[in-house]
């Protein structure tokens, strides 16, 4: 059994009496679909989603069904996607019959409640009680019982109208041209303009904890982030850069991965979530035909961790240099350094530490120590081998044998050889290192999501 974890898995009880389960989805479409369309007025008058979604939850209550926000919108969109129905006036927020009723499939002249079919099987409704006894409902009840044709309808998902991740990344781009945004305005904003509907826009991942919509926005901007066209300032707010504005100002029909390519951050992004490989070069994204579903799935993973190591490095240069250090210790603690002693690891501070910038005890009477110096530098900003030589001669004032130097970027050929070559042991980590290290044992990061692979048990059936 393969286990991914990306996601956090907080299932909670489907909304759904003990009857449900005894109706399958099909069946449950065309109830709703039923009553939805017998309760908007014949007239032509509007009638809101709201009141329609309370109506037909207290006549399915009266019979121990329940009534989710998704098959409401599925119901609703089907019949408005068949011509049936179409939106009210305003925001999309009610709907009324179409003028307009399309010919069922047996040629009658009208469109009968009752003989709606819907879902994968794409078969007929059956009649529908229902509990009140008004006039148009007892219509309802006799067009489900008179009529034996139907018109044939497919409930769409209405996920399937969600912009993929590249096609959202120009009006991502788009939307910080005037100054720093939220991301969730961003989304917001984005649902409106591009007209998606209310169900699209509501869609909600496997997971249940985010909107595909909203996902794939955010897809969208850390990719831009990665070609450095956008960049984060503060939690859930990010601006252009001056890259992202000399790009809008070239009037780009289209932003792919393919053309954020061109940008040399993004290739080295891209060649970290392919396979390892001992060159740099971007290897072309196999066709899906031509790959296991194992070799989707793991590719995408990489490409998730590949985006959150970015993103904590991203994190943690920004902030303050004491947090740095401390998140150091933290790391090392989480990953057995120090045994379970609780104040095993502290961080020095800035002043006195002697060019140390934290300490862990190995043992309970601190007779085996590691020292650590930390240098929080930008990207570009490698460390050389004079910074190497100073921790080392801090090392020798400790009486130290073993220390370890972090950064945030890299070390330089010459730091690299330098360290290798000294009397004490210094092992040198890099940003890159860093993150991965911070993923493999939780440090700034948590499990969103499990997702498991499951295969036959062979010892089962033998």
């Amino acid at each position: 059994m393969l286990i991914i974890r990306a996601m956090s898995n907080n299932e909670e009880a489907p909304l759904s009496a003990p009857s449900d389960r005894n109706l399958g989805p099909a069946d449950k479409f065309q109830r709703v679909t039923a009553l939805l369309l017998s309760l908007v007025p014949a007239d032509g008058s509007s009638i809101g989603n709201t009141t329609l979604r309370q109506e037909i939850e207290a006549r399915l209550a009266t019979e121990n069904l329940a009534l989710s926000e998704d098959e409401y919108w599925q119901a609703r969109n089907a019949l408005i996607a068949q011509g049936v129905l179409v939106k009210g006036q305003g925001r999309g927020g009610s709907v009324r019959r179409a003028t307009q009723r399309p010919e069922n499939v047996h040629g009658d002249e009208t469109l009968n409640e009752g003989d709606l079919a819907a879902g994968p099987s794409d078969f007929n409704l059956s009649p529908v009680a229902a509990p009140s006894s008004d006039a148009a409902t007892a219509r309802s009840r006799e067009a489900n019982t008179a009529s034996g044709g139907g018109v044939r309808m497919n409930a769409p998902d209405p996920a399937d109208t969600v912009p993929d991740y590249q096609s959202l990344m120009l009006p991502v781009l788009r939307a910080v041209a005037a100054g720093e945004q939220h991301i969730g305005a961003v989304v917001k904003r984005l649902g409106e303009e591009l007209g998606l509907s209310e169900a699209a826009r509501a869609a909600l991942l496997p997971s249940g904890r985010q909107t595909i919509f909203a996902n794939r926005v955010h897809w969208a901007k850390t990719y831009l982030a990665k070609a450095g066209l956008v960049e984060t300032t503060k939690r859930g707010h990010f601006r252009l850069t001056q890259r992202g504005a000399d790009v809008l100002a070239a009037n780009p029909e289209r932003i792919d991965n393919r053309f954020l390519s061109r940008f040399e951050e993004f290739r080295q992004f891209s060649a970290r979530s392919a396979q390892p490989t001992h060159d740099k070069v971007v290897p072309e994204p196999a066709d899906a035909a031509e790959q296991t579903p194992d070799e989707i799935m793991r590719a995408a993973h990489r490409r998730i961790e590949a985006a959150l190591a970015e993103e904590l490095l991203a994190r943690v240069r920004a902030a303050p240099p004491e947090f740095f250090e401390r998140l150091i210790v933290k790391l090392l603690l989480a990953m057995g350094y120090g045994g379970s002693a609780a104040e095993a690891g502290r961080a020095l501070g800035r002043s006195g530490d002697d060019g140390v910038d934290g300490v862990i005890d190995q043992d309970a009477l601190g007779l085996d120590r590691v020292y650590i110096q930390a240098k929080r530098y930008a990207a570009g900003n490698s460390v050389g081998p004079g910074a190497i030589r100073e921790f080392f001669g801090s090392l020798d004032r400790h009486k130290a044998a073993k220390g370890l130097f972090v950064t945030t970027s890299t070390f330089t050929e010459s730091a690299i050889q330098t360290a290798e070559s000294l009397s004490k042991r210094i092992v040198l980590i890099d940003g890159e290192q860093l993150a991965d290290l911070m993923i493999r044992y939780k440090v700034g990061c948590r499990v969103e999501e499990e997702l498991h692979v499951m295969k036959v048990d062979e010892d089962f059936f033998e």
